[in-house]
């Protein structure tokens, strides 16, 4: 499993998205991580992922069930002057429906934005908006 996240990591990596969300202010990476599992029932979504440039942070969370396909509400973090930059998207789980994750038969940035503000604000995490939902 090593060799395959060595080989991910060395030739797959991806430019990070040219979406902005949201920024959180309050916490360092690993806090921020740490009370996402902990708390908010967050797992590492690191494996079988492609690997975006400045990442620092890969998580995900079932998000229920749309047209009979199993969601998921995956977030990433990069670096930000004021703290840690969270690009969140709703999708269908690579694990249950992999052909149609993907395809992306069902991809949504905004969904996903709109879900994590809803995480962070429940568990009353700091964070400041980049852009309104698309």
């Amino acid at each position: 499993m090593e060799l395959l996240r060595d080989i991910r990591n060395a030739y797959f990596r991806k430019p990070k998205a040219d979406v902005k969300q949201v920024v959180v202010t309050d916490l360092s990476v690993e806090e921020l991580e740490a009370q996402l599992r902990q708390e908010a029932f967050f797992e590492e979504a690191e494996e079988y992922t492609y690997k975006y440039e400045g990442e620092i942070l890969n998580l995900r969370r079932p998000a229920g069930v749309e047209d009979g396909y199993q969601m998921v509400l995956h977030v990433r973090g990069f670096e930000h002057p004021d703290g840690v930059e969270l690009l969140a998207h709703y999708e269908i789980s690579r694990f249950n429906h992999p052909q149609e994750h993907l395809d992306g038969t069902i991809f949504r940035w905004d969904e996903g934005q709109l879900r994590m503000e809803t995480v962070l604000q429940s568990y009353m995490i700091d964070y400041k908006r980049l852009s309104d939902p698309l």
